[in-house]
């Protein structure tokens, strides 16, 4: 049976992370395996500010040898996609997106009016890009 390449953004056949806080059948987490209860204690239920609690931000900028400005804290990764959407694209601008993908992305750029062309991949070509492939959806659209 064919199996899908290993590679260095995602693998299907590797390793289970720790902490695989993305996938919503695994295994439950506890929050004592995270964080020390006691710290709890102060902890006020409320709504944050837009831009996420500044430890937390610290904490990540950090760990990625950043300014804690060049962070950003996003409420999942729907609310992350709907940011680079808008971040990125303006109205008619193009967008070059793979498929398969998370259909949501689209959903995103949709939002934006971007105009989306879907490159698709194949398991076949192990879900390569050709450089050929991308030149051609890079385009312009015949008017």
């Amino acid at each position: 049976m064919a199996q899908f390449p290993a590679n260095d953004i995602i693998s299907l056949v590797g390793s289970i992370p720790r902490y695989d806080l993305a996938e919503s059948v695994g295994p439950d987490l506890r929050l004592a395996e995270l964080i020390d209860p006691a710290e709890l204690g102060n902890l006020p239920l409320a709504y944050a500010t837009a831009a996420g609690d500044a430890r937390l931000r610290a904490a990540i900028a950090e760990a990625h040898a950043v300014g804690p400005d060049d962070v950003v804290i996003t409420v999942g990764g729907m609310h992350a996609l709907f940011l680079l959407a808008f971040t990125l694209c303006d109205r008619d601008d193009e967008a070059v997106i793979t498929t398969p993908l998370f259909p949501l992305v689209r959903t995103a750029l949709d939002a934006v009016g971007a105009r989306v062309q879907a490159l698709a991949l194949s398991f076949d070509r192990r879900y390569r890009l050709t450089l050929a492939s991308c030149a051609a959806a890079c385009q312009p659209a015949p008017s």
